[in-house]
């Protein structure tokens, strides 16, 4: 579990007299340790693990609704696989400049960054759309957390559209299938496609340093 400290910050190393703490107890009551992967924290959210330098934290729920994920103008290619906080500014970015903030084809379904980017689950403003290497790093994490993907509310059942397909912030738009979006599914770990004109899930990350 992170340890607060002033300004709401966290910390997950704490260190007394020049040595490194596993954890603290304070009157025969353990306030807090290590985190560690599969850790659920206070908020409900959940530790996937250090990937990049970073604790990846995933969001306790989908968004309770599906978004789409265009961003017109998006220049193919575009964006990390690796850092979904910097693809989400650029998207919101793009949306802010008056491209793509809700779907044209209903006026209505928000962008997927957006969504994202204005989340305040736990009092933390710090949400991004993540990458898709930081979604395959769910995916790889699954067995950490308790009772897997499911577990935390993952949809993995290929029964229902728009299941098990998530949006993520790499690569919004590739030339193969013009104006569709990259996505992660979650029935078999792979990547797929869509149009990014679609409804599909969405799953907030934010990220500490590790």
């Amino acid at each position: 579990m992170p340890l607060i400290i002033g300004g709401g910050s966290e910390i997950d190393d704490l260190t007394i007299d020049g040595v490194s703490l596993d954890s603290l107890v304070v009157d025969g009551t353990e306030v807090w340790r290590k985190m560690e992967a599969g850790d659920q924290l206070s908020d409900g959210s959940y530790v996937l693990g250090v990937f990049n330098g970073y604790w990846l934290i995933v969001a306790p729920n989908d968004e309770t609704e599906p978004a789409y994920g265009g961003v017109y103008d998006y220049p193919l290619y575009t964006g990390s696989t690796v850092d979904g906080v910097s693809n989400t500014v650029s998207m919101v970015n793009k949306v802010n400049a008056g491209l793509g903030t809700y779907n044209p084809d209903d006026g209505k379904t928000p962008n997927a960054a957006i969504l994202c980017d204005d989340k305040t689950t736990g009092g933390h403003t710090d949400w991004y759309l993540p990458a898709i290497d930081e979604l395959y790093f769910l995916w790889s994490q699954r067995n950490v957390l308790t009772g897997g993907l499911s577990g935390i509310g993952i949809i993995t059942s290929t029964s229902v559209y728009p299941d098990p397909y998530y949006y993520l912030s790499s690569s919004v738009q590739q030339d193969r299938r013009e104006g569709s979006n990259k996505l992660m599914k979650f029935d078999d770990g792979n990547p797929g496609y869509g149009s990014r004109r679609f409804q599909y899930n969405v799953r907030a990350f934010r990220r500490i340093p590790a």
